[in-house]
């Protein structure tokens, strides 16, 4: 029913039809009962598109939007009850997306620029490797008692080693 829809809205207006699909996506994803992460997965996308078409030139406005986005980010740690829920969502959103449209000099820091190149690669070893030390983890040490320390080390060793087989990844596989 939506894909139709969603056609003959691309014929008669003569709109984008990649934020008409954006706008489908969200449709959906908000129906969809227990979607939780489609919010998120939509505001990536959502960044695409607004990184690459729209850039704001006036720096007060920039500062204005970058300063609200941080406000926004802010506000959601005070945000009680289900962190899933709308709320979380509509700051965290707006966060990034404020984030992109003011493009802030600090994000083309080499290390910033090192993540973003990667981050395909950090997504695809992430959760293999983080599975594979916390297996481990559990052969060398049985059934560890999880509290702040054990799961700071467990995290700490995954994230030296996703960023180290990501760099390799990145540099031998996507990119030789």
């Amino acid at each position: 029913m939506a894909l139709p829809l969603f056609c003959v809205l691309t014929k008669i207006i003569k709109f984008n039809s990649t934020i008409l699909f954006l706008l489908l996506f969200i449709f959906i994803f908000f129906s969809v009962c227990g979607a939780h992460y489609g919010k998120y997965f939509f505001t990536g996308c959502l960044s695409a598109v607004l990184f690459n078409k729209y850039e704001i030139k006036n720096d007060w406005i920039r500062i204005i939007v970058f300063l609200l986005g941080i406000a926004s980010l802010i506000s959601s740690f005070f945000i009680s009850g289900d962190y899933y829920g709308n709320p979380v969502f509509i700051s965290i959103s707006t966060f990034f997306l404020s984030l992109v449209l003011s493009k802030p000099v600090s994000l083309s820091n080499k290390l910033f620029i090192y993540c973003g190149e990667t981050s395909y690669s950090i997504y695809l070893c992430h959760i293999i490797l983080m599975v594979c030390v916390s297996y481990l983890v559990y052969l060398l040490f049985g059934v560890v008692d999880i509290n702040s320390y054990t799961a700071i080390l467990i995290y700490s060793i995954s994230a030296l080693l996703i960023a180290v087989i990501s760099f390799f990844s990145y540099k031998y596989i996507e990119y030789p």
